[in-house]
């Protein structure tokens, strides 16, 4: 049962012939009062502290959630960006092996120009010593001549052209890889420069949950 300060004050004895000292039992119930008023007052100190404590733990266990919510999603982007760094590296091996490949066409091609002038050295002289025999026949051997001649150059520029036009087409797409590079790794940087939290952040919550 709770007894109130109040109550004690208010509390009267009955008197005997060889009772207590009334003045000595009134101050004696002051104090008791005052003793009753006191731990009553720690008391109610005590649960208002125990109120807040509770509070500020449950405000730490949120705070706790929210850290690990934000760790997880570090987690995951960290997780992506290793997936789109793998996904450019592959591109970037692609592109690798789509030059190397235009290397070695366009020197294939360079080896065709070549046995072509070759070719065009070889019947010029045929040319020339047909020149020489006969009328008749320097005038056949002639045409001959030309004709093979304008068929190699034709397929010579033919073939020049299609390489130099497969080689631009490579070169754009290098370009075009190398800037999506560029932007895919800005894009990563500044991704993770927003997930990640400030070192202050990190120490005041550290602090907090001291």
């Amino acid at each position: 049962m709770s007894i109130d300060p109040d109550q004690i004050r208010r509390q009267s004895f009955s008197r005997t012939l060889r009772g207590y000292a009334p003045d000595e039992v009134q101050e004696l119930l002051e104090q008791l009062a005052q003793i009753v008023a006191a731990l009553s007052a720690e008391r109610d100190g005590l649960a208002r502290r125990v109120e807040a404590e509770t509070a500020e733990r449950a405000a730490a266990e949120a705070k706790v959630g929210e850290v690990a919510e934000q760790q997880q999603a570090l987690v995951r982007t960290f997780d992506e960006a290793t997936k789109e760094r793998e996904e450019l590296v592959s591109t970037f091996e692609t592109l690798r092996r789509e030059r190397e490949e235009l290397i070695a066409y366009t020197q294939r091609m360079e080896q065709e120009l070549v046995r072509f002038r070759e070719l065009e050295s070889s019947l010029t002289q045929a040319l020339v010593a047909a020149e020489r025999s006969a009328n008749d026949l320097r005038v056949t051997a002639q045409r001959e001549a030309e004709t093979i001649l304008a068929e190699a150059r034709v397929e010579a520029r033919r073939i020049v052209q299609q390489a130099g036009r497969r080689r631009e087409q490579l070169l754009d797409d290098a370009r075009a890889i190398r800037a999506m590079l560029t932007s895919a790794l800005e894009s990563i940087d500044e991704r993770r420069l927003r997930v990640e939290p400030p070192a202050e952040d990190e120490s005041s919550s550290q602090a907090e949950l001291g």
